[in-house]
């Protein structure tokens, strides 16, 4: 053998030794991604069920109460805050219609009033030069009814020519929508029909305008003072009718699903024992708050007592029903392992098993459970840490 062959030997040698070394490497990193570190092994191993076994001694002196489970449709009730604000259509804006200065109030803040009370004066220049208008045009009006029966009975005698029959209904016509203009114009201002007969007829010859209530209900605020100016559509005061009122409750957006329209809600005071219950949401809003980021609920309510009044905060609570059948159980038997719930299962008299399960929702006294238990089962809803501790000592014993 020559040296070159020699060499070649190695090579292959030393070839082979690098890559049986990279294979067993690789092994060894392959098992070790596969087997876990010791930390993750033992956290999996304490969430695995265990059974805890009491002696016929520590039973009787435990003396553990039961609870047996059953799965049923679960009502309960959600809560969520709420503010009151007057009813759509039991609040009335009380506006100025035209330009002018504030020469009478007959009504003040906290007052009640009546639909069609009134309310002040306005003098105004505008309001004259409709008053002008409204006289002017019927007076033009009159003459030309007279005019055109004038013509007709020349024209049924051949005195007049049709032609001027023709003038004279076209003159008429004219005078008659002036007319109707002018009685809209003081319509739209809030001037009734029949103050425009009593102006017309002369009944009626105060040139102030008068502001009526538009509903019944008290005043809240009076925006205006004796011979203040104010502007066309300027807002005087407002009136709320508290007779009823609009409710508007605000839910998380993952607890929405469970609530519709016509879902009993009870109305409460934050402070004091005021409610009012067996109340229907009216309607839901489809967008979220944009402040706040929930579903709007709408409850259209009577007041009872003047509970609720407009302005106040109050807290709403919710009758729903759980999607499906689910698990009822008292919350005096949840222990936790971490942020893990979990409960101890009765196997029979002196053996239980502490099992891991999933809430679906915490009540006051309650919890419904998403999963982890079934029907029949019977869990312990005392001496509950007892168990825990038990079960804690048979894990170090072992």
């Amino acid at each position: 053998m020559n040296r070159l062959e020699m060499k070649i030997i190695i090579a292959f040698f030393l070839f082979g030794l690098f890559f049986v070394s990279c294979n067993n490497q690789n092994d060894k990193q392959i098992n070790e991604i596969k087997e876990p570190p010791p930390s993750i092994k033992q956290a999996e191993q304490a969430k695995h069920n265990q059974i805890i076994t009491i002696d016929e001694a520590k039973s009787k002196v435990l003396n553990i109460e039961h609870h047996q489970i059953k799965s049923e449709i679960v009502e309960f009730n959600l809560t969520a805050p709420g503010s009151v604000e007057p009813a759509p259509e039991n609040i009335g804006y009380v506006a100025s219609p035209i330009s002018g200065r504030i020469v009478a109030i007959y009504a003040h803040e906290g007052e009640n009033v009546r639909k069609g009370q009134l309310l002040l004066e306005i003098e105004s220049l505008e309001y004259g030069s409709l008053l002008a208008d409204l006289l002017q045009a019927k007076s033009e009006l009159d003459y030309q009814v007279s005019q055109l029966d004038r013509i007709s009975k020349l024209t049924e005698k051949k005195i007049s020519s049709a032609s001027e029959l023709e003038k004279s209904k076209s003159e008429y016509t004219k005078a008659e929508a002036n007319y109707k203009a002018a009685k809209s114009r003081l319509l739209a201002i809030g001037v009734n029909q029949k103050q425009i007969d009593n102006i017309i007829n002369g009944n009626d010859t105060d040139p102030h305008l008068k502001i009526y209530a538009p509903i019944s209900g008290a005043i809240d605020k009076h925006l205006v003072d004796l011979g203040k100016a104010v502007n066309s559509l300027e807002n005087l005061m407002t009136i709320i009718d508290l007779s009823r009122v609009m409710v508007r409750g605000y839910l998380a957006p993952e607890e929405a699903d469970l609530v519709s329209v016509g879902n009993k809600v009870c109305i409460l005071h934050r402070l004091s024992d005021n409610k009012i219950c067996e109340v229907p949401i009216t309607s839901i809003n489809p967008a979220l708050d944009e402040g706040n980021k929930s579903v709007v609920l709408n409850i259209l309510t009577k007041t009872q007592n003047n509970f609720p009044k407009p302005g106040l905060n109050v807290r709403l609570e919710i009758l729903v029903r759980t999607p499906r059948p689910m698990i009822k159980i008292p919350v005096s038997a949840i222990s936790y392992e971490g942020n893990e719930p979990t409960v101890f299962v009765r196997l029979d008299n002196n053996k239980y098993e502490k099992r891991f399960i999933e809430i679906y929702k915490t009540l006051e006294k309650y919890a419904i459970v998403n999963s982890g238990l079934k029907d029949g089962e019977q869990i312990a809803i005392s001496q509950v840490f007892s168990l825990k501790a038990l079960g804690r000592f048979e894990q170090f014993a072992e």
